[in-house]
């Protein structure tokens, strides 16, 4: 019985070096929106912005910021820019109402986030000089990546490969224990 229990301990100190242990990682949270949620700004031109707890990463047609007026019409928005920990538009907002912001990312540790926030305008502007995202592209100007409807992120498929090899090594440990039982089994 000694060399089973041998041949056991070796296969779990094995098997526990193979597994690797993962600190505890906390997912990249909104910090704060500007506007603030539910608050309320003058018309006009406004920066909109989503403050991030880590750092997000700057992907071609990965980030976008799409805000709605009170009956759903999209409002003209600048480039969006992603910088660090922050994603911003500046967005002309033309009339009171409530208004509607839905924002997506992609976290520096490679997970799509989205979500979305609502803020109130007060009073009426003229759009004068601002010049949209859409504005610049249409007069020939270099656009990075436009707003585009927001399609679904597939699964991280990269926590699949861990388990799969786990598996693999405990069905070698499992196969092992077993030739070591039917090894002493002929023996005795």
């Amino acid at each position: 019985m000694n060399a089973l229990k041998q041949v056991i301990t070796a296969i779990a100190i094995i098997f526990l070096s193979l597994v690797s242990v993962n600190p505890a990682s906390a997912h990249t949270e909104v910090d704060h929106t500007s506007p603030a949620t539910g608050a309320s700004v003058q018309a006009g031109a406004q920066t909109i912005s989503v403050v991030f707890t880590d750092k997000i990463l700057n992907l071609a047609n990965s980030s976008e910021i799409v805000i709605t007026d009170a009956t759903g019409q999209s409002v003209d928005t600048t480039c969006v820019e992603v910088q660090n920990t922050s994603l911003s538009a500046q967005a002309f907002l033309a009339a009171a109402g409530e208004y509607k912001v839905v924002w997506r990312t992609v976290a520096e540790d490679g997970h799509a986030i989205s979500d979305s926030f609502h803020f109130t305008v007060t009073g009426t502007a003229e759009k004068g000089n601002f010049i949209s995202c859409k504005d610049l592209a249409a007069q020939g100007g270099t656009v990075i990546a436009e707003p585009k409807p927001s399609k679904p992120v597939p699964q991280d498929s990269a926590s699949t490969i861990p388990m799969l090899f786990y598996g693999a090594v405990l069905l070698l440990l499992a196969v092992m224990v077993f030739v070591a039982l039917k090894r002493r089994r002929a023996k005795g």
